[in-house]
């Protein structure tokens, strides 16, 4: 099996040259059975015929290349509502969205913050919290973030 910067590699060429984002890959599963998961998604919104297209693409690549050793699940979806932000260009892209929080470390008494993304400043962020306070995390510190979904009265 290719190493897994080497398969994203070429999940990414296949998947940009469709106009796609690649979003991320996860590998999971037992060495016998692998899920190899990929998270695309595109402005204004990913489709099923987007996710049919790049399996279409990816599949016989993947097998011809013996990307994968043995048997493994190809998963192509979006990154859904609650996507999780990993670089510092998605949460950029994402300011005055609600999003939750959780650091490695206690800041202020807490791991976990829940709020409006304000800003992104060098290498942190700024959240507006529930309570109208605000907090600088930087990003070294965040363990988990991602959208949450706002619910309107």
């Amino acid at each position: 099996m290719l190493p897994l910067d080497k398969i994203k590699a070429m999940i990414e060429k296949v998947v940009k040259a469709e106009g796609i984002e690649l979003v991320d890959v996860e590998l999971k599963g037992s060495p016998n059975q692998h899920i190899l998961r990929v998270f695309i998604d595109r402005e204004g919104e990913i489709n099923h015929d987007d996710c049919v297209l790049i399996s279409n693409r990816l599949g016989p690549l993947l097998d011809v290349e013996d990307a994968m050793q043995g048997r493994y699940t190809l998963e192509i979806s979006s990154p859904g509502l609650t996507r999780r932000l990993q670089t510092k260009e998605e949460f950029e892209h994402f300011k005055g969205r609600r999003i939750k929080v959780r650091t490695t470390v206690d800041l202020g008494g807490s791991k976990n913050f829940l709020g409006k993304l304000i800003s992104t400043k060098g290498d942190t962020i700024k959240l507006c919290l529930e309570n109208s306070s605000s907090i600088v995390i930087p990003l070294k510190l965040i363990a988990k973030a991602q959208l949450n979904i706002e619910f309107q009265n």
